[in-house]
C-alpha cells in the first residue's frame, strides 16, 4: 500500500525547504515512489536482525529527545507490515520511558542502522500499546536511506556493569563532553513537526523523525559551552530533519562513545543558518544549522556494546573538518595567486612510460581549493637558471592527496634537446624534495552537476586534466546519487603510453553505467593485441564519432597536442557541433583557432585606445597607457607588478583578472574561456571609448 494522490507525504516544513531549493515537484514524485505506509518485507527482515535501534520523540513538555534502544537480536519484531513490537532492555535514566508513560499516543521516529555494512532504514511510527518493556508501534511512514556518511564499525557485545547505572544531568558541556563531540564522526538527530501550532495535525506526514549525521572527526563545531554548529551535507532531499526544524525548533541530539559505551543525550533548540555564507568555506556543506542545548543526560557505560572503527565513509572523506576549513580560509587571506609557495613531494608514481605523478604536500596544511581541469605553475632552478612551467592537476578537488602528472618530453628527431624541466623532474626530483609552486589557475574546467552528457577526447598527456574532471564528476555523483554521463576516449600510440588505466577502470566499474572509458591505440604492439588493452585502433574521423555517439546535445572537452586539438575541433564542427559546446586546452606553442567571426587586424587596431589610464586596484597603481606596449601584461611588468601568468599566448587563462571598470580589446590569440567581466592580460589592450574621451580601465590586480 502506498499513499494515494490526495494524501500528503511531506508536511509544510519539508515542502517549504524543497520549494526554496526548487525541487518540490521532483521530490513530490520521487517521494511517492520511495515513502510507504507499511514496512516492505526486506525492512521487516532487516529490523529483526538488529541488536540496537535509534528513536526520536517529543515529550509532553515539548522537549525533543533521542534515545538508543538495545536488546538481543530479535528484540525488534515486526508483527506484520503495519506493526512493529520492540522489547528493549531498559537503560536507567533514558528519557524515553517518561515520555512513553506521559503520552500513550506518542509519535516516535525510528532509525534502524547496521554499522557493519552501512545499511539503514527509517520509519515514522505511533505508539499503540505498552506491555512491560514491550512497545507496540503502528507504522505511519517507512523508507530506505542511503549509506552516504555512515562509518563502518564492527560490534562486540559485553556484559554491562551490574547494578543501577549512574545518571549525570547537565546544562552545559564540560571538558569531557566537548572533547567527545569535537572528535565525533557520527551523531543522531531527533526532530518533530508537531509543535504547539500544529499539534492537532494527525496526518502520517506529521510526527517524529530520527536521522544520522556523519563526517570526519571534527565536522561538528563547539561554539561555546552549549552551542554547536553543524554542516548539512547532500542527502535524500526529503529534508525531514530540517523541515521539522522549520516548523518546530525543538531538537534532540544523541552521541555515543563507541569505545567506552557512554550515552550522551541532549535536548534543545535548532535553527537553520539561511543567511550565513560560512558554509561555502566548508567543503561538502550545502548549508549550516545550529543547536543550542537546554539540558542533557549522560549515561556512563550504559551500552552493552562496543564498536571498532573499520573504515571511514568515502563520502565523509570528501568533506571538511572545521579545522581544515579554518586553515584554508586563513591561507586564502594571506596568500595571493602570484605568491610562490614551497610544496614538498610526498610521493612519486609512474603512470606510464612517459608520465610520472608527483604528490605535493602544501605548506598551508590543507591543499588549496581548485576546480577540476586547472593547473599549477611551478618554478625550478637548473644549472643556476630559473624555469617556469605549468602542469595540470590530475587529482580531484575532493581527493585528500594533491597530484600533478608530468610527461617527460624527449627529442623526436634526436637533434633538438629533451624537455629541460620535465627531464629534471623525472630524473632529479625525489620524495622529500621541495618545489616552488603557485596556487591553481586555469579556465579549462567542468561543471559536475550539469546533466547533459560530456564527451572527453584526449591525446597523450592531454589525459591529465580529463582524469581530474572525470574523478570530480564521479565524486559528485557519489554525493548526490546521480552521476553526469561521461564518454571518455583517450588516444595514445600503445600500451606503454597508457596512463591511469587502472584508476579509470575502477571509476567506470563503480559508476553504475554512467561513465564509459575507451582507449584508442594508434600503433598497438603485439602484446597490446594479446592483452586486449584497447578498444579502437584508428584516427578520429566522422564515421567513428557517429558510431560512438548517438544523436544528442553533448558538451565536448578536448585536450592534447595543438594539432590533435585543431583537427578534432574542425571535425566536430563538420558534424554540426556548435562552437560554444566545445571546450579545449592545447599543449604546445599554438592555440586553437576557432572558426568564428573575427575582426581584421586593422579593425582590431582601430578599437584599441591610443591613450588610456590604467588602474590596478589591488596594487593601488595608476599609470598612463600610450599603446607602445604589446599587451596589459607587459605593461604591468614594466611598472613593477608581477601578475600571475602561464602561457603568455591567451591559451591557459592564468592571467585572467576581473575588470572593475572600462573595457578591453582581446587579440585573436585569446582562446582561453573567460567571463564577460574578465581580461586576459597577456593579449588584451584598453578599448577605445565611444565618445573619444580618454578611457579609464580599472583592473582588480
Amino acid at each position: 500500500m502506498t499513499f494515494s494522490s490526495d494524501e500528503a507525504i511531506f508536511h509544510e516544513g519539508e515542502i517549504a525547504i524543497q520549494t526554496r531549493l526548487g525541487i518540490s515537484d521532483r521530490m513530490e514524485k520521487f517521494g511517492r515512489k520511495m515513502i510507504r505506509s507499511f514496512m516492505p518485507e526486506q525492512h521487516q527482515t532487516f529490523y529483526q536482525q538488529l541488536p540496537y535501534l535509534f528513536a526520536g520523540y517529543q515529550n509532553k513538555q515539548g522537549e525533543v529527545w533521542a534515545s538508543v534502544l538495545t536488546g538481543d537480536k530479535g528484540f525488534i519484531s515486526p508483527q506484520n507490515e503495519f506493526q512493529l513490537a520492540v522489547s528493549a532492555q531498559k537503560i536507567n535514566g533514558d528519557p524515553i520511558y517518561d515520555a512513553i508513560q506521559q503520552d500513550p499516543n506518542l509519535r516516535i521516529g525510528l532509525l534502524g542502522i547496521d554499522l557493519s555494512n552501512r545499511r539503514r532504514n527509517r520509519m515514522s511510527a505511533q505508539l499503540s500499546s505498552v506491555n512491560s518493556n514491550s512497545l507496540m508501534l503502528n507504522v505511519l511512514q517507512a523508507f530506505g536511506n542511503c549509506p552516504q556518511y555512515i562509518q563502518t564499525r564492527t560490534l562486540q557485545k559485553i556484559t554491562p556493569p551490574s547494578g543501577k547505572q549512574q545518571v549525570q544531568r547537565i546544562t552545559t558541556f564540560n571538558e569531557a563532553i566537548t572533547k567527545l563531540i569535537e572528535n565525533a564522526d557520527s551523531m543522531f538527530v531527533a526532530s518533530s513537526s508537531q509543535n504547539a501550532i500544529n499539534k492537532t495535525a494527525v496526518g502520517a506526514e506529521h510526527g517524529a523523525d530520527m536521522s544520522y549525521r556523519g563526517g570526519q572527526p571534527g565536522f561538528i563545531r563547539v561554539d561555546n559551552n552549549n552551542t554547536l554548529t553543524i554542516p548539512d551535507f547532500s542527502g535524500n532531499n526529503h529534508f525531514n530533519t530540517l523541515g521539522n526544524i522549520e516548523v518546530n525548533p525543538n531538537v534532540g541530539l544523541l552521541f555515543l562513545d563507541f569505545e567506552n559505551g557512554d550515552i550522551i543525550s541532549l535536548t534543545g533548540t535548532a535553527k537553520i543558518l539561511w543567511d550565513s555564507d560560512e558554509y561555502k568555506l566548508f567543503k561538502g556543506a550545502q548549508r549550516l544549522w545550529q543547536f543550542q542545548m537546554q539540558r542533557g543526560v549522560v549515561l556512563p557505560k550504559a551500552l552493552p556494546y562496543r564498536w571498532t572503527l573499520e573504515q571511514t565513509s568515502p563520502n565523509s572523506l570528501m568533506t571538511d573538518t572545521w579545522l581544515e576549513s579554518r586553515q584554508r580560509v586563513e591561507s586564502a587571506k594571506t596568500i595571493a595567486k602570484s605568491d610562490w609557495l614551497t610544496a614538498k613531494v610526498s610521493q612519486i608514481s609512474d603512470e606510464s612510460a612517459p608520465i610520472r605523478s608527483f604528490y605535493l604536500d602544501w605548506p598551508t596544511t590543507q591543499a588549496p581549493d581548485f576546480k577540476a581541469g586547472q593547473f599549477v605553475t611551478i618554478k625550478v632552478t637548473i644549472d643556476n637558471q630559473t624555469y617556469i612551467r605549468n602542469y595540470t592537476i590530475s587529482s580531484a578537488p575532493d581527493d585528500k592527496n594533491f597530484r600533478i602528472s608530468v610527461k617527460r618530453e624527449k627529442s623526436r628527431d634526436g637533434l633538438s634537446p629533451d624537455g629541460k624541466v620535465s627531464s629534471y623532474l623525472h630524473t632529479q626530483i625525489k620524495v622529500g624534495d621541495e618545489i616552488s609552486v603557485r596556487l591553481p589557475q586555469g579556465q579549462f574546467t567542468i561543471d559536475p552537476s550539469e546533466t547533459r552528457t560530456v564527451v572527453m577526447l584526449s591525446a597523450g598527456v592531454g589525459i591529465t586534466p580529463m582524469v581530474s574532471m572525470l574523478k570530480d564528476v564521479f565524486n559528485h555523483g557519489i554525493k548526490h546519487r546521480h552521476c553526469r554521463p561521461v564518454i571518455m576516449l583517450n588516444s595514445v600510440r600503445n600500451g606503454s603510453e597508457q596512463a591511469f588505466a587502472e584508476e579509470l577502470q575502477t571509476i567506470q566499474e563503480n559508476s553504475q553505467g554512467s561513465i564509459a572509458v575507451l582507449w584508442n591505440f594508434t600503433r598497438p604492439s603485439e602484446q597490446d593485441e594479446n592483452q586486449k588493452k584497447f578498444h579502437l585502433n584508428t584516427r578520429l574521423n566522422k564515421a567513428l564519432l557517429q558510431r560512438l555517439l548517438p544523436i544528442d546535445h553533448y558538451q565536448f572537452y578536448l585536450c592534447g597536442p595543438a594539432e590533435f586539438i585543431q583537427d578534432t575541433y574542425n571535425l566536430l564542427l563538420s558534424l554540426g557541433v556548435r562552437d560554444e559546446d566545445i571546450e579545449a586546452e592545447a599543449f604546445g606553442p599554438a592555440g586553437l583557432k576557432r572558426q568564428k567571426p573575427k575582426l581584421s587586424k586593422q579593425q582590431q587596431q582601430n578599437q584599441v585606445a591610443p591613450n588610456a589610464i590604467i588602474e590596478f586596484a589591488s596594487s593601488k597603481v595608476e599609470q598612463s597607457w600610450d599603446n607602445t606596449h604589446d599587451d596589459l601584461l607587459s605593461f604591468a611588468e614594466a611598472h613593477g607588478l608581477e601578475p600571475v601568468y602561464g602561457c603568455r599566448t591567451g591559451q591557459c587563462g592564468a592571467c585572467a583578472v576581473k575588470i572593475k571598470a572600462g573595457k578591453v580589446m582581446h587579440s585573436d590569440s585569446a582562446t582561453a574561456t573567460i567571463g564577460k567581466d574578465e581580461a586576459l592580460l597577456c593579449c588584451a589592450k584598453p578599448k577605445r571609448s565611444v565618445n573619444g574621451e580618454i578611457p579609464v580601465l580599472t583592473l582588480r590586480a
